[in-house]
């Protein structure tokens, strides 16, 4: 598959690093930033299940940030991508 070959291309301790970037990003309240390099770990190791939990959480909470502002298109925006990564988690 696609993902397999670009996975294999990933040189190891990569995605750990791209993990832990994310991280950084988002305890220093950097939400967006965060949220690329994580869809972007999700690409390159869609098998990554705790990844994909991590995405939806960061988009809930980017949703949940959205809405105190009412910036309500954002806000669904990232409640749709948090449903994407993970349709079965109910946070």
């Amino acid at each position: 598959s696609i993902a397999k070959s670009l996975s294999a291309k990933v040189p190891p301790g990569a995605i750990e690093k791209m993990k832990k970037t994310a991280q950084d990003l988002q305890k220093s309240g950097k939400l967006d930033e965060a949220q690329r390099v994580l869809t972007k770990v999700a690409q390159l190791s869609p098998e990554d299940k705790a990844n994909l939990q991590a995405v939806a959480s960061l988009s809930v909470q980017r949703a949940r940030n959205y809405l105190k502002s009412n910036n309500y298109h954002d806000a669904i925006l990232a409640a749709r991508q948090a449903l994407a990564a993970s349709p079965n988690d109910p946070s």
